[in-house]
């Protein structure tokens, strides 16, 4: 199917932005307000945030047909105890085919080898049931948070390891 997952490289900046508009729009619209969804997809990265994220960060991009179709950017947290999945997003080209359940295999494998104790994240009313697929577990009831401007529905989740 030709679909790979790599690291990330400043020249995927564009393209990875542009795959994270997509998710948003096409994915993540059936859970959330069409101006929800106009603000929260109001994407805008930045050379410096970007080139920090993909060298002190894991960050890995999916290519299928030489497009970039979705990310996972995950972290440690300063205290050393805690791993963060930042971001996570596929496009509607490579939904329900496995990929998005390799990259957070990956994205956790990375995580795991760093001696952590827990591995939290973020989720969306749309990406919940996945992330409950993967083993992580809801810490409380669903909150709102604001995402560029949006006031976003989620749930903070967490893996103990």
């Amino acid at each position: 199917m030709n679909i790979t997952i790599e690291w990330a490289t400043v020249e995927d900046m564009q393209a990875t932005q542009e795959a994270h508009i997509k998710s948003i729009q096409k994915i993540c619209c059936k859970d959330y307000s069409a101006e929800q969804i106009r603000v929260w997809s109001d994407v805008q990265y930045t050379s410096e945030h970007f080139n920090k994220s993909i060298t002190q960060d894991f960050y890995k991009v999916v290519r299928h047909k030489k497009s970039i179709h979705g990310f996972i950017h995950a972290g440690v947290h300063s205290d050393g105890k805690t791993g963060e999945i930042y971001g996570f997003y596929l496009t509607t080209a490579l939904k329900g085919q496995g990929v998005g359940r390799r990259m957070i295999e990956l994205a956790l494998d990375h995580l795991k080898s760093k001696t952590l104790e827990r591995i939290i994240l973020s989720a969306t009313l749309t990406a919940k049931p996945f992330y409950e697929h993967m083993g992580f577990k809801a810490t409380g009831p669903m909150e709102t948070e604001c995402v560029r401007g949006a006031s976003i529905e989620c749930y903070k989740m967490e893996m103990v390891l």
